[in-house]
């Protein structure tokens, strides 16, 4: 048997793999309703985004180094993209409290000013012609759970953070590639 089946066998490379095609299903998940549903996203969810347009690369980076034995690296590589996409989470879980009115949303996309100054009417045209996504309504909602797209995001950020960590403690475990035989 080569030597490179052990490694893609390993329970480190298959949960970094999981990892990957689950970042991979979110973020194309997100892109298919914004461009054939076409819901646009707020300013949060893009920054939601931000994760998994940093992590996919270097998910595939991780899988690479451990392909080439180089467990040590691959582990703290893991480890950080399990970071990232666990803090991600919490923007998640902010979203979330924002769309529910648990909490204020940022200034720049979920609150109306209470007064306007006198414009002029080329501005008021514009305004009237601009669709302005906020972050304090949620664009769609899953009926039988309670939540919006956000949900997902954060089982998927929990997911990839947890498969990441997995991966990362197995790469490095007593500094060898641990091999299941099936």
């Amino acid at each position: 048997m080569p030597h490179s089946s052990y490694i893609t066998r390993s329970p480190a490379y298959q949960a970094g793999g999981f990892a990957l095609a689950l970042a991979l299903a979110a973020i194309l998940g997100a892109l298919f309703f914004e461009y054939v549903i076409k819901l646009p996203p707020c300013p949060l969810c893009l920054q939601q985004r931000w994760a998994y347009y940093a992590g996919i690369p270097a998910l595939f980076a991780a899988l690479v180094l451990l392909s080439a034995e180089h467990r040590k690296a691959a582990g703290l590589l893991f480890f950080a993209i399990a970071v990232a996409f666990l803090a991600n989470a919490g923007l998640g879980v902010y979203h979330s409290g924002v769309e529910w009115k648990f909490w204020p949303g940022p200034d720049t996309c979920s609150q109306i000013p209470g007064q306007l100054q006198p414009i002029d009417k080329s501005l008021l045209k514009s305004l009237a012609d601009t669709h302005v996504v906020r972050c304090d309504v949620a664009a769609w909602r899953f009926r039988p759970l309670p939540g919006g797209l956000e949900r997902d995001y954060v089982a998927g950020h929990i997911h990839s953070g947890l498969a990441g960590g997995i991966c990362g403690r197995r790469a490095t475990r007593n500094g060898r590639i641990r091999v299941i035989h099936s």
